[in-house]
């Protein structure tokens, strides 16, 4: 399961990528940027939900923590209100927000690498559960 949360985060890193190439291009005047814009904005929203799901099932198997899941809540949450706010033209929020959430989609990207690590190798389980906290 860690392997398809790091999988989902790639992809959704990725994705917010390319959101900012079309936004780029659609500011500047290319028309079908914004229609696949718009596409890529739902793929993204797709793979929040789908963040949220399988870092759940992490949690609930205790192989991740609590935190993790509070943070792709948060991102889902603020991938909403990017949808909302690019629909409602309100520029003003969905490009600095835009940036944020690459910015947190990098993060999720490291902090999800070091957890399949740290789920991979027995040795580092082991360690792991002697940090007390």
């Amino acid at each position: 399961m860690t392997a398809a949360l790091l999988l989902v985060v790639i992809f959704q890193a990725a994705a917010l990528m390319v959101q900012g190439l079309l936004a780029g291009l659609a500011l500047s005047g290319g028309s079908s940027a914004l229609g696949l814009h718009m596409a890529v904005g739902t793929v993204s929203l797709l793979l929040a939900v789908l963040q949220v799901g399988a870092v759940l099932l992490l949690w609930r198997q205790g192989r991740g923590p609590l935190r993790l899941v509070a943070a792709n809540l948060l991102f889902l949450a603020g991938d909403g209100v990017q949808a909302v706010a690019g629909s409602a033209h309100l520029f003003a929020l969905h490009l600095p927000l835009g940036v944020a959430l690459f910015g947190a989609a990098v993060a999720l990207l490291i902090w999800s690498w070091e957890l399949a690590w740290w789920n991979r190798v027995p040795s580092a389980r082991r360690a792991r559960a002697a940090i007390p906290g």
